[in-house]
């Protein structure tokens, strides 16, 4: 289970171009977007695998614990770009990150067992996602 985390988070930060951490540093609308509709893209590719994963992280602490350790290492990656282009107060950027990390974890989870349907539009989504995006991460 370890290392189908690590293939999902490879297989995620592969498609990355730019880096979670640019796209946080530079804080360009066209880029967050950019990078927003990828993970929209992989999510059918990575379902049974990230599925596979939030089951097993439900019943073993050291999973949750590979689990948390993925998800810290994106908001990590977003903190490390707003610290970079000093955007923000230094002590709101980590919560800034888990933030707008957490828009796309629940998003997705839901994605997952949904889909895009009436109530959440894949367009609508992307659009309202990027918007609470740039609120977080440019200015």
């Amino acid at each position: 289970m370890h290392a189908l985390i690590v293939d999902i988070n490879e297989v995620l930060a592969g498609a990355d171009d730019p880096a979670l951490e640019q796209v946080g540093a530079y804080g360009d609308r066209a880029q967050i977007r950019g990078w927003i509709e990828k993970r929209f893209d992989q999510w059918p590719d990575l379902m049974p695998k990230v599925r596979a994963a939030n089951q097993a992280a439900g019943t073993d602490p050291e999973i949750e614990l590979a689990v948390e350790k993925w998800f810290e290492s994106a908001i990590g990656d977003i903190h490390r770009g707003l610290d970079k282009a000093k955007r923000f107060d230094k002590d709101s950027r980590h919560v800034r990150g888990v933030l707008a990390f957490a828009q796309v974890e629940f998003l997705s989870r839901r994605w997952m067992l949904e889909g895009w349907d009436d109530k959440v539009d894949r367009d609508v989504a992307h659009n309202t996602i990027t918007d609470s995006w740039c609120a977080l991460l440019a200015r």
